[in-house]
């Protein structure tokens, strides 16, 4: 069973300007997981289009069972982009898992999670997406890895001459 909560707001200064957040939480299992702050003043948009914001990461992670959420990107599903990243031959911005994958494990941040985003090289598409699951972080890094590696391997073959078919 899912289950969301916040805790009690707090402020903080970002840009000249005072916020008021409201950390939400997931319990997943038993166990906290830090979800997002929510913005109840200060931020750029109404209050309102915080709230309708956590409330479709709310559904996000209902529907992927507690796993993943997408913060920004077009694919709901990290899995489906890296799909069509590989059939498309699309590449990272930065190619280094160090900076596509930022692990989180602190008290504060519950049982942690670990956040995967970036941009691809040969078009504007920003992705980020909180994983909670050990297991399909994991899986990310792999794919990811693959595609990286046979991206070079391409890129190679351009160096040398050869087009990506030779």
């Amino acid at each position: 069973m899912i289950t969301f909560f916040e805790k009690p707001s707090f402020e903080t200064s970002v840009a000249f300007s005072k916020m008021v957040l409201v950390p939400v939480f997931m319990v997943k299992d038993g166990t906290e997981y830090f979800v997002k702050n929510r913005t109840i003043s200060g931020g750029s948009f109404s209050p309102e289009f915080y709230l309708r914001e956590i409330e479709a990461i709310k559904g996000q992670l209902l529907s992927a069972n507690g796993v993943y959420f997408k913060l920004h990107g077009v694919h709901d599903n990290p899995l489906d982009m890296l799909r069509e990243m590989e059939k498309r031959k699309h590449s990272f911005d930065n190619p280094n898992l160090n900076r596509l994958f930022a692990d989180y494990g602190s008290e504060a941040y519950g049982a942690g999670f670990v956040d995967f985003g970036g941009n691809r090289s040969e078009v504007s598409a920003a992705f980020q997406y909180r994983i909670y699951d050990k297991a399909f972080a994991e899986e990310l890094r792999a794919q990811v890895k693959k595609l990286i590696s046979s991206g070079k391997s391409l890129k190679r073959k351009k160096l040398r001459g050869g087009g990506a078919d030779a």
